[in-house]
């Protein structure tokens, strides 16, 4: 049976260390350092980041994370987005939450904000047992393109299970017909991405930028053992691996052979994505409990 008050303890401290983690955006700061004292502090609150810090600027989407020798900061103009998600020790239970930082642009920039997180707030507003996840979509798509935005339209939302991060939902950020409709007591992660542009749109995977992974199926191979103990199939870092920092090339090595490892099936990997002409996105996303009428948000900031 789910533990809906180990859900909503996560939420709670995800909401507490996305609001601090907020002040640490500035520009000059290292990515690498910005993800480490993030994470930081999520392991200090007594839990584990469920996957490795995004943080993904302007252009790039998502699943940008700092690998072990990046020295990439951030610009003194940016639009950043802040993409954690916290595990509980224990029950497995998951939050999962977003934010978007513009640091120096101008009006029109903090305009797409805005549409973007009030598309957020009308979606969970409508959220409630027996809406079908196109219902969401439609809200979201309507709202951006009212407020002159367009939408990612290959990304979006998903359902949440312990220890499973996608559990096989998908929250378009489109109309679609004949979706599966929601139940009271399922936890959903609703994340919008307006472009800015009034066209929808899309993204497409930067290969040259991959430093998340995830194991499917660890074999024999020795390293993929160690990694699924350690991870299960959750995504994870190399940054988590303290020789991965100390040696660039162990780090390489092992990088290595994941992506071949990938190549045989046996590992995820998750490229960062990039708008697909290169425009400026912003994200907004929040963990909820869906109820018979409305929807709790677990991850309030």
């Amino acid at each position: 049976m789910r533990n809906i008050e180990a859900w909503k303890e996560v939420g709670r401290v995800a909401g507490e260390i996305l609001r601090k983690a907020v002040t640490l955006v500035k520009p000059g700061v290292r990515l690498l350092e910005l993800c480490d004292k993030i994470e930081d502090l999520i392991r200090e609150a007594g839990y584990r980041p469920a996957f490795p810090v995004n943080i993904s600027i302007n252009e790039v989407v998502a699943h940008y994370t700092a690998t072990p020798f990046d020295f990439s900061e951030v610009s003194k103009k940016a639009l950043v987005k802040l993409d954690l998600g916290v595990l509980h020790p224990t029950s497995g239970a998951i939050a999962d939450t977003a934010v978007t930082v513009s640091i120096n642009l101008n009006g029109k920039v903090e305009a797409l904000i805005k549409a973007t997180q009030r598309a957020l707030e009308k979606a969970i507003e409508l959220t409630k047992d027996g809406i079908r996840v196109g219902e969401i979509g439609n809200i979201i798509s309507k709202e951006a393109h009212e407020e002159g935005f367009g939408v990612l339209v290959d990304l979006g939302g998903h359902s949440l299970e312990e220890y499973k991060l996608h559990s096989g939902i998908l929250i378009p950020n489109v109309p679609r017909k004949f979706t599966p409709k929601l139940r009271a007591g399922m936890i959903i992660a609703i994340e919008p991405f307006l472009v800015a542009s009034p066209m929808d749109s899309y993204t497409r995977p930067n290969m040259a930028m991959v430093g998340i992974y995830s194991i499917k199926n660890p074999g024999k191979d020795k390293v993929l053992e160690m990694l699924h103990q350690n991870f299960r199939t959750l995504p994870f870092t190399l940054r988590w691996i303290d020789k991965a920092r100390a040696e660039r090339e162990f780090y390489d090595t092992i990088h290595k052979h994941l992506l071949a490892c990938h190549l045989e099936g046996k590992v995820n990997i998750y490229p960062a994505l990039v708008e697909a002409r290169n425009r400026l996105v912003a994200q907004f996303e929040h963990t909820i409990l869906v109820g018979t009428n409305s929807a709790e948000i677990l991850t309030a900031w």
